[in-house]
């Protein structure tokens, strides 16, 4: 049957129909045909009656050719699923059992992993809160995205980046390699616990967090900071249109908040000679 591939948080819809074929001599006049899910299997599982978690078949009456359509939009626990979804066409008023009672067509639905597919209102930031990561970091793997504060409804993102596991990894191993926590690891893996072994060939997705790969550690305070009153200032510091307004790197998207300076307008500093001005004796 056919492969079909989508991804977490994006809806899937898949259009089925079908007609009466059958000999008009084994059947009552009005014969019909409908569609009905009939079974499904998950990674390979043993096969259950119905639909996957979150799918629907859109509800249709018997006719001569009807057409229904499939909608799927698979969760975060349904990420990395392989699903193959069954349906039956079945044909009523039938006077002789014939091959059309019979007839079934499946399909398998890949849900890809390290991809989802953006909601309305998301930033790169509010998904970053709920993978547990960074929204430099998301950005850093999607290229294709203009702006982090503006994405389309529906737009497709890839999440992290696709790790298969080899020999002697383990969740904390992996966790000190890319400089993320076992916590985050796990929280952008639902499939995995703490404490499970990790198999070689596994898929996992990770998001390595680049600041934390650092080995540097950060600088000490100098104790040899002066006093402001008692540090030189260049003559030109009121005139450095770069003073107009303070800059402070606080905001945890990594955007500039910036304050105007309440000393300006204000005149230049005082040429020899010349009044008004600031001296440097006025500072």
């Amino acid at each position: 049957g056919a492969v079909l591939r989508t991804a977490v948080g994006c809806t899937l819809q898949v259009l089925l129909r079908a007609e009466n074929s059958a000999n008009p001599a084994t059947q009552l006049p009005g014969a019909k045909v409908t569609i009905r899910a009939s079974r499904h299997s998950l990674d390979g599982g043993a096969f259950l009656p119905g639909l996957p978690h979150g799918a629907a078949l859109a509800p249709i009456e018997p006719a001569q050719i009807v057409s229904t359509s499939l909608s799927w939009k698979p969760s975060a626990q349904q990420e990395g699923l392989q699903a193959v979804v069954c349906f039956r066409v079945d044909v009523v008023n039938l006077q002789i059992g014939t091959d059309a009672e019979q007839t079934e067509r499946c399909m398998q639905i890949d849900v890809g992993k390290c991809k989802m597919c953006a909601a309305r209102g998301d930033t790169l930031a509010t998904l970053g809160l709920t993978l547990g990561s960074d929204w430099r970091a998301l950005w850093s793997v999607n290229p294709g995205v203009q702006d982090p504060e503006v994405l389309g409804d529906g737009q497709l993102l890839q999440t992290a980046l696709l790790y298969r596991v080899t020999t002697r990894d383990s969740l904390s191993s992996l966790s000190a390699r890319f400089g993320l926590s076992v916590e985050a690891l796990l929280q952008r893996n639902t499939q995995l616990s703490l404490g499970q072994s990790l198999v070689v060939g596994q898929a996992i997705c990770i998001l390595p967090v680049p600041a934390n790969l650092d080995g540097c550690p950060a600088p000490a305070k100098s104790s040899t900071w002066e006093a402001l009153s008692e540090q030189y200032v260049p003559p030109d510091y009121l005139d450095n249109p770069f003073n107009w307004e303070y800059i402070e790197w606080t905001d945890l998207q990594g955007q500039p908040v910036k304050t105007s300076n309440p000393d300006y307008p204000q005149l230049p500093a005082q040429v020899v000679g010349e009044e008004p001005g600031y001296s440097l004796r006025d500072l």
